[in-house]
């Protein structure tokens, strides 16, 4: 799982978006991963330009400055 989350970082900042959602969804299968993938998956989704996705994905995260 942590090696998804690095992978999904990288493909993140090279501005794959698509493949880091793909990542974040595999990491969100585990039991008790950890909620702030709700909000990196979000910054995606914003990033794609899907605003109203986004809101609501990081809804379910936790609360943070991010």
């Amino acid at each position: 799982m942590e090696n998804s989350l690095w992978l999904a970082y990288c493909c993140f900042h090279n501005g794959d978006y698509k493949k880091a959602i793909g990542l974040y969804d595999s990491v969100m299968k585990v039991k008790d991963y950890d909620k702030m993938v709700h909000l990196y998956k979000s910054c995606c989704l914003y990033a794609l330009l899907n605003y109203n996705e986004a809101k609501k994905e990081a809804q379910k995260g936790f609360e943070c400055p991010l």
